[in-house]
């Protein structure tokens, strides 16, 4: 396995609320989920390696997007259909790339600009915005179509 948790790892699902679960690697208590330490998985799947190259789905910021949906997959929690989780994930990817652009943001505005530089700066920040801001989405939206199409053979055991 790629990942392992060195301590619990805590989120909140507001589509799991009313859910009660708990086992040895994940917890639910009306919404609010916790991977315990100690859990491993191997982020996105599948990747292979062809001729040396990696190929296959990256991991790119979403950890913990990967973590829960490996584990909702792992432990399919009786009510919890395959199609929340999916949701659950694609909604997960969005929120962590806008944490780390938001992040990104922070670092870029917190540059001293002299009078000259700040309108080309506030240009640059919007077309930057923009553009990144259709990346998360449609990253997003591209390993959610790959989670509902293949998902199935993670979610009936037909692959390990």
């Amino acid at each position: 396995m790629k990942y392992q948790l060195k301590k619990d790892y805590k989120i909140l699902y507001r589509e799991l609320k009313g859910f009660y679960y708990n086992s040895k690697n994940l917890e639910v208590n009306n919404g609010y989920c916790v991977a315990k330490k100690g859990y491993k998985w191997d982020g996105c799947s599948p990747k292979f390696r062809l001729f040396g190259v990696l190929v296959g789905t990256f991991d790119l910021w979403i950890y913990s997007s990967s973590l829960f949906h490996d584990l909702f997959y792992e432990e399919k929690i009786t009510g919890l259909s395959r199609k929340v989780v999916d949701n659950v994930f694609r909604k997960n990817i969005i929120s962590e790339g806008l944490w780390k652009f938001q992040k990104l943001l922070r670092q870029l505005k917190s540059h001293d600009y002299n009078s000259i530089e700040y309108p080309l700066a506030l240009i640059g920040h919007y077309f930057v915005t923009i553009i990144t801001l259709s990346l998360i989405y449609s990253i997003a939206n591209i390993y959610y179509l790959a989670v509902r199409l293949f998902g199935w053979m993670w979610w009936n055991d037909v692959v390990k």
